[in-house]
């Protein structure tokens, strides 16, 4: 399956999410989509927990050593088995002490009995690891349309917030069933030896998953907090807003997925980076910052015209938000850098001082301004966590950083949403029309600014090209 596919399927799978938590939002109102979107936050800490890096570890390990594959997909299942059955008590006992009594905290144990069922993600690494691609893409595809058709349904019968989380497990239970079915047919686990075996895996893993648990952990907390400081018409006013955040994401991790296998190639042959490097920086400038600046312009549209008048304080959050993404784009291109280079050490060592610092700053920053005192939060760790891996980075690349090029990104990005920030039209559709206006002009300053090449262009074409940069 080509990249554009599965590009063109995790965008798809994004936009779903969007559509679920639109329709959603307006069917249980600002309190429920708070209520279900708390506990979503506390299973993602959970399953983070119960991955721990296993999954990407070991697939590795599947496909270096592809005889080995069945010995290696016991181990981690036996891994992921313990540490989930680990996880299941404690997040049962934060939706307990979070949600408040009746519906609320039945929904979110319905929602937590989800966990164990994540195991089945070990088979789709095991699939991954002999390139069958499209059977996970499909897998993918097919969760995201089934829970969309669930939503719309639940929604046009008028469904409470128990049977929603009741059709979110009997979705998860099905589509974890169908993966075990579909990748046991190319991979089967072989348990002799299993558990010396998760036991090196675990110690394999453990750098990369401490990191991703503290990276989850400071992404999903402020949420949690929100709801239990906040209430939770604030903690749905922000779920909604961070939902965009969410399926933005889909743009770093798509080029963290493009450069991380070149980059180690480059660097395994001792080759130079530092043009790579330098596009990489342009490219997520050029990207990030104008879906920053414009979509914090039209935040309060937004909001209205995808969830509901209901979610409008939402706007502030979101204006605040976007302004993470650009941070964000940073950190996925440093942490690329860093397991390129083998230095692992500092994704876990910033994730952590970010989870400590960030704790009481949320916790002021929350209960002085609400939902958009949690978005502030969330940008100053990114800010922190996405500067201080590139520093790291660059300084053990001996990497320079492109000042001149991003300058005129910035330059070429102000100039864009002057119009914006002059005249708002009281229609949409004026709006529309101005938004695409800074587009033009956006585009035009940047070509004639020469901030993007025509060499530019042919490398982000051809993969061929970047090898032979």
């Amino acid at each position: 399956m080509s990249a554009s596919i599965q590009v063109l399927v995790r965008v798809a799978c994004a936009l779903a999410g969007v559509v679920v938590a639109a329709i959603l939002s307006r069917h249980l109102g600002d309190a429920g989509f708070g209520y279900f979107s708390t506990a979503l936050a506390i299973i993602a800490i959970a399953v983070a927990l119960g991955d721990l890096g296993l999954n990407s570890t070991a697939m590795s390990r599947m496909a270096a050593h592809p005889r080995a594959r069945s010995e290696t997909l016991g181990a981690l299942l036996t891994a992921q088995a313990l540490l989930l059955s680990v996880a299941l008590a404690p997040s049962l006992a934060a939706v307990w002490l979070v949600l408040p009594p009746g519906e609320p905290r039945v929904a979110g144990a319905l929602i937590c009995l989800t966990i164990p069922f994540s195991l089945s993600s070990a088979y789709s690494a095991a699939a991954q690891s002999q390139l069958r691609i499209l059977v996970v893409t499909v897998l993918t595809a097919l969760g995201s349309a089934v829970w969309l058709a669930l939503v719309i349904a639940l929604a046009a019968s008028g469904a409470s917030l128990a049977w929603v989380a009741t059709a979110f497990l009997a979705s998860s239970v099905a589509l974890a069933a169908i993966t075990v079915l579909v990748c046991r047919r190319h991979c089967r686990p072989v348990w002799a030896g299993a558990g010396r075996r998760a036991g090196s895996l675990l110690r394999a893993a453990a750098p990369l998953g401490f990191s991703a648990v503290l990276t989850t952990l400071y992404y999903r907390l402020d949420g949690i907090l929100l709801l239990h400081i906040g209430g939770a018409a604030a903690a749905g006013h922000y779920s909604a807003a961070y939902r965009f955040l969410d399926t933005l994401q889909i743009l770093p991790a798509t080029l963290f997925g493009v450069l991380l296998p070149i980059v180690s190639q480059r660097i395994a042959a001792g080759q130079p980076i530092q043009q790579l490097f330098g596009l990489s920086l342009r490219l997520s400038a050029a990207i990030s910052l104008p879906i920053a600046a414009v979509g914090a312009f039209v935040a309060p549209e937004t909001m209205t015209l995808i969830y509901s008048s209901e979610f409008r304080e939402g706007a502030r959050p979101l204006a605040v938000l976007l302004f993470s993404f650009p941070m964000i784009f940073l950190g996925y291109i440093s942490s690329g850098l860093l397991i390129a280079a083998g230095r692992r050490r500092p994704l876990w060592v910033v994730s952590l001082i970010a989870l400590l610092a960030s704790l009481p700053v949320v916790w002021i920053l929350i209960a002085a301004h609400g939902a958009t005192g949690a978005a502030l939060g969330t940008v100053l760790v990114e800010v922190f966590v996405g500067c201080t891996l590139l520093a790291i980075a660059a300084r053990h690349l001996a990497l320079r950083l492109p000042w001149g090029g991003l300058l005129r990104i910035g330059v070429a990005c102000l100039v864009a949403v002057f119009p914006l920030a002059l005249y708002r039209p009281d229609r949409l559709g004026g709006l529309l029309a101005l938004v695409v206006l800074a587009a033009v002009i956006y585009l035009a300053c940047l070509v004639l600014s020469g901030a993007v090449t025509r060499q530019d262009l042919e490398v982000l074409s051809s993969r061929r090209v970047v090898l032979d940069a």
